[in-house]
């Protein structure tokens, strides 16, 4: 009897490969949504907050072939892992791993960041985890709200950028706490899934902008009638997926 496949906790995109066996934070839906759909065509200096295994400092690479990236993970396993997932991609010399937690990251050099990205740990208190890992990766204490927005005002530039996906429930309490601390929402996408129902949103917020801002409300359908990805969805994601 032959048993059953063993799973290959790696995932293949067409620039880069990531190996998330170790990684509390696995390689997932909302990670490349939001690595997708994050502009970073501008930014010199970019910090990925929360790594895990390295794939949204890897798809900011991707995009943008001038910056350079700094990738902060505190769990260890996660971070060695990622540090291999960045030397065998074509830019490992733009990526920095550091493994340490965002709240205790001072630079040495005073440097402020023009974009800070973060796919942010989070599940609701009724489905707590039983691994360890996964407590890490998800538990909101890891990473709260306002530990995320404070420093992110310590790390940015003026009219520096913070692009997050949250779930949708989180949304008018993190608008809040970020206006209370001098940001502002530029853009604003409603990730619609099956049966028309908003469970995700991408954010973009500038801090301490000068500028008259009207954010930008738009949507995102995944799903087309019968189940399949909707074009607008394969548009985002086609230069990294392999299938497309």
């Amino acid at each position: 009897m032959i048993g059953k496949k063993k799973k290959e906790y790696v995932f293949r995109f067409k620039q880069f490969t990531i190996n998330h066996i170790k990684s509390a934070m696995k390689v997932g839906f909302d990670g490349i949504l939001l690595g997708a759909w994050m502009d970073v065509s501008d930014d010199k200096y970019i910090l990925d907050i929360g790594s895990g295994s390295g794939l949204l400092a890897l798809m900011a690479a991707q995009k943008n072939s001038e910056a350079i990236i700094y990738a902060i993970e505190p769990h260890l396993p996660s971070y060695l892992e990622a540090i291999q997932n960045i030397k065998h991609s074509p830019w490992s010399d733009r990526i920095k791993g550091i493994n340490k937690k965002i709240q205790s990251y001072y630079s040495n050099s005073n440097l402020k960041f023009d974009h800070l990205i973060c796919n942010p740990p989070y599940f609701d208190e009724f489905s707590v985890p039983d691994n360890e890992s996964q407590k890490i990766s998800k538990h909101k204490f890891m990473l709260s709200s306002e530990e995320l927005i404070d420093n992110s005002a310590r790390l940015l530039k003026p009219s520096g950028k913070l692009s997050l996906i949250l779930p949708f429930a989180d949304k008018k309490n993190f608008i809040e706490l970020a206006s209370e601390r001098q940001f502002t929402l530029l853009k604003l996408v409603n990730v619609i899934s099956k049966k028309s129902v908003v469970k995700r949103i991408l954010m973009e917020f500038v801090f301490k902008s000068t500028l008259k801002i009207t954010t930008e409300e738009s949507g995102i359908e995944i799903y087309k009638q019968d189940g399949s990805y909707s074009s607008k969805y394969i548009d985002l994601v086609k230069d990294f997926y392999l299938k497309y």
